[in-house]
């Protein structure tokens, strides 16, 4: 059984992939704490993303192969989806529920209990 915040399971998130239109990303409670992501062209999974908690927001950037994942344990995890290269960030004092990149891909928001956090994505 998933670890619990505040009592309840982790949510079942997934997004289309902006970059590949064939690719669905999915995180959500499970024995594994892990990003799946599935071809829907092939009808399989196409590869797994491990993670340190289990995810509470997701976002995928429309810009970037940058994958955005907030975690109740007040950390950001961003996935460079193109190397497979990984870089977490603090910032939070509570779970971040919602994370969210701007069209532009410049800039991601996230937000947590009642803060909004406003990152700038350079060199992409």
């Amino acid at each position: 059984m998933p670890a619990t915040t505040e009592g309840h399971l982790p949510p079942s998130l997934a997004a289309f992939c902006p970059w590949d239109g064939a690719l669905l990303m999915y995180v959500g409670p499970g024995i594994d704490k892990e990003v799946i992501i599935y071809d829907l062209s092939q009808k399989q999974v196409v590869e797994k993303i491990p993670l340190p908690f289990f995810a509470m927001s997701l976002s995928l950037s429309p810009g970037t192969r940058l994958l955005a994942i907030g975690f109740a344990e007040c950390m950001l995890r961003l996935v460079d989806c193109a190397t497979g290269t990984a870089q977490d960030f603090a910032g939070h004092n509570n779970a971040v529920h919602l994370c969210r990149f701007t069209p532009s891909a410049r800039l991601l928001f996230t937000a947590a209990c009642n803060e909004i956090l406003v990152w700038e994505i350079s060199g992409r």
